[in-house]
């Protein structure tokens, strides 16, 4: 059964109530995997199948990516959902992070409300993200605005009484990619009016656009929740129903990435039959072959072959390679995979071995061999009770991607554990790629229907769909314990797409009024070395903090304006700023303040921790003569001496023994050699040393006779 879609703003939370939970999702990358399905329950092995082998050896992770960019749907065509080229946020610092900056689509002149149920993608500092008045848009990380925006409709509105009733925009989230011909950046995404779209990531402008489905303008059928893959110069998408009602005949269409040819087209069910809809995304074996996770079909007593299915395909043809279907005895009404599989490595028999994973609306999580999902599952895991949960059809099912870190698959529970617990809780969890172990479970207020994310720092976003305290938000949890170490409240707002981690930052869709919002850690600046500059020479000053990212600036502000930076100078590390700091003649002595800007115009600010020194002065030299050849104890005096001064003289003469008796006495013995010429004028300086900036004075005459 399937629900009906309320109206416009409330009918996203409604069409939770109202048992509209599933097929308005968005392949897990949309709603979240959008009201997708699962549920997550008891730590138990359901059905045997776990790997003989022992303990696994737990293979470390994956290379390092650029921690900037998230350029994909779940991260990219492995389904990872783990960026592998960031680190800046830990368990340590997770709950420090601040509202960086927020971005709301424009409202006038657009139809419809603007929800962003898609993910974020994130390319060369550019968010890209489609929205649920129909347009898609790219939105500069630096400046917060929106560069480009382009319509790709919306489904029409059908009469009421239909589920999906209202009419929704974009779900799907984006890839973005280079084209192989032309190595030009694309952005890949699946529009509203049932065509895969290929848009100039520069302009927005439309590059190619292929039928994936023709929706029609009055019955509630196709909707685009697929996200696409791009992989191998081909790009796929899946053909869905809407709500179910009525089913459509699901499969994959694929096309070539450069020109938009249609290549190729599978069906999950035979010709005259529905059902086998493909809500999410697919994703790529270890082989080059297709991976693709199947929704239920017409009848509930007797399923198609492929649906509620995990079928395998070849990349080219997408002909049938290898499959396998949920057991009757494990099917659940309205049962279907909602989720997206995840591609991830298990040591079985000592031989690391490619592996796929996906959870099921019966609550179950099933792991496989990729070579062999004929063979059944590897291991099974029970994360949630079946759909529908505790007798109500809403959006509580076990519909999220699993993160793999290349250590632990991490899973969410869109749904209570067990029918004992609160009806609209949920649970996150850390399981054994081999067995599928339980390492480590969190029980959660909030459903985690959308898929989470992880960045190599250790911290996990989980997103809450629905809330037993009405306390909606991301779960930042630690990837190695499971301890909630933050939270970021939405208020009002249940959150189905995912939230991407880039760099400092945290990228968080949701409601209109509050948009897309980027969370980070704002940088922190400690101290600097040199602290102490003179006001007539240039220095190389080291910053030391946290939080500094690559094309960070710095800047000063104090007494005067004289205090800058020499563009093009700095040099960052997470904790270390390095610049050329110039101080001028006319800069005034006194306290300067440092402030370190993060590209995304984070800033972080050191009151007074740079001095810029007044120089010393010169008042005299006793004596103030010298025969030449000879060497006189000398007494200079003045004001501004540092321990560390230093003397000089005119060529020919030299100082030892220098001793700084205060800051207005030195005492040295004065060195005239043979060679120096009698005559008056002779010019002696004082230079202090680091302490003062080795600011330098001159004036006290010498007369050689």
């Amino acid at each position: 059964m399937e629900p009906v879609r309320a109206d416009e703003g409330a009918r996203i939370m409604k069409h939770v109530e109202t048992g509209r939970t599933r097929r308005r999702r968005a392949a897990v990358a949309t709603w979240g995997t959008v009201l997708a399905a699962c549920t997550v329950a008891a730590s138990v092995l359901v059905g045997a199948s776990a790997s003989s082998a022992a303990q696994p050896v737990r293979p470390t992770h994956a290379a390092s990516t650029a921690g900037a960019d998230w350029p994909g749907y779940l991260f990219g065509a492995a389904h990872s959902s783990y960026n592998a080229g960031t680190d800046a946020i830990t368990p340590q610092n997770a709950s420090t992070l601040q509202q960086g900056w927020r971005w709301l689509p424009p409202g006038a002149g657009k139809l419809g409300n603007t929800y962003l149920l898609a993910s974020p993608t994130v390319a060369g500092g550019v968010v890209y993200i489609g929205a649920d008045d129909g347009y898609f848009y790219a939105v500069s990380q630096t400046t917060h605005r929106t560069l480009w925006s382009t319509f790709l409709g919306k489904d029409t509105a059908k009469s009421q009484g239909q589920c999906g009733a209202g009419s929704l925009g974009i779900v799907s989230t984006a890839t973005v990619a280079p084209d192989p011909s032309s190595g030009l950046l694309r952005v890949f995404v699946f529009g509203p009016d049932g065509y895969l779209y290929a848009l100039d990531a520069t302009t927005g402008a439309v590059v190619w656009k292929g039928v994936v489905d023709t929706p029609s303008a009055t019955v509630n059928d196709y909707f685009s929740w697929s996200s696409p893959l791009v992989v191998n110069g081909k790009v796929y998408a899946g053909i869905a129903s809407d709500c179910d009602q009525p089913l459509v005949q699901g499969g994959v269409v694929s096309f070539d990435q450069s020109t938009g040819a249609t290549i190729a087209t599978w069906h999950s069910v035979p010709d005259g039959q529905v059902g086998g809809t493909v809500w999410s995304s697919e994703t790529v074996a270890a082989d080059g072959s297709i991976i693709v996770t199947t929704g239920n079909g017409a009848s509930a007593a007797v399923e198609p072959l492929y649906a509620e299915s995990i079928v395998r395909l070849d990349p080219n043809t997408l002909r049938v390679l290898d499959g396998w279907q949920v057991p009757a005895a494990q099917q659940s009404g309205d049962g279907d995979f909602g989720a997206s599989a995840t591609t991830f490595t298990a040591t079985l028999g000592g031989v690391p071995t490619p592996m796929v994973g996906a959870c099921n609306k019966n609550g179950v999580y099933y792991a496989f061999r990729q070579s062999d999902l004929a063979a059944g599952p590897v291991w099974q895991r029970t994360i949630t009770i079946p759909y529908p949960t505790n007798g109500l059809y809403s959006a509580e099912e076990c519909d999220a991607a699993a993160v793999w870190n290349g250590t632990d698959l991490i899973e969410g529970g869109g749904a209570p554990s067990t029918p004992s617990d609160a009806p609209f809780s949920g649970s996150i969890q850390a399981l054994d790629p081999a067995t599928g172990a339980v390492i480590w479970r969190t029980h959660l207020d909030g459903t985690v229907v959308g898929s989470p994310s992880e960045a190599a720092g250790g911290v996990v976003a989980a997103p809450a769909y629905q809330s037993d305290n009405s306390q909606y938000g991301v779960y930042l949890i630690d990837a190695a314990t499971g301890t909630q170490v933050g939270f970021i409240a939405t208020p009002n707002a249940g959150n189905f797409g995912q939230a991407v981690f880039v760099g400092n930052d945290l990228l968080i869709g949701s409601r209109p009024g509050l948009g897309l919002t980027d969370w980070t850690l704002f940088p922190t600046v400690s101290g600097a070395s040199p602290a102490t500059l003179a006001d007539w020479v240039s220095h190389t000053v080291t910053v030391t903090g946290t939080n500094f990212e690559e094309g960070a600036t710095l800047s000063a502000t104090g007494p005067s304006t004289g205090v800058t930076v020499l563009a093009g100078s700095v040099s960052v590390t997470p904790t270390t700023l390095t610049a050329t700091v110039r101080v001028a003649v006319t800069a005034a002595p006194g306290s300067y303040s440092l402030t370190v800007r993060n590209p995304d115009l984070a800033t972080g600010t050191c009151p007074s921790c740079l001095t810029v020194s007044a120089d010393p002065t010169l008042v005299g030299i006793t004596p103030s003569s010298a025969r030449h050849g000879t060497a006189v104890p000398v007494t200079v005096t003045g004001t501004g001496f540092t321990p560390d001064a230093t003397l000089a003289g005119p060529k020919g003469v030299f100082f030892t023994g220098v001793t700084v008796v205060d800051g207005g006495t030195i005492t040295a013995t004065m060195h005239v050699t043979a060679t120096v010429a009698p005559g008056t004028g002779r010019v002696v300086v004082v230079t202090n040393g680091p302490t003062g900036g080795f600011g330098r004075g001159t004036g006290s005459v010498l007369t050689v006779t």
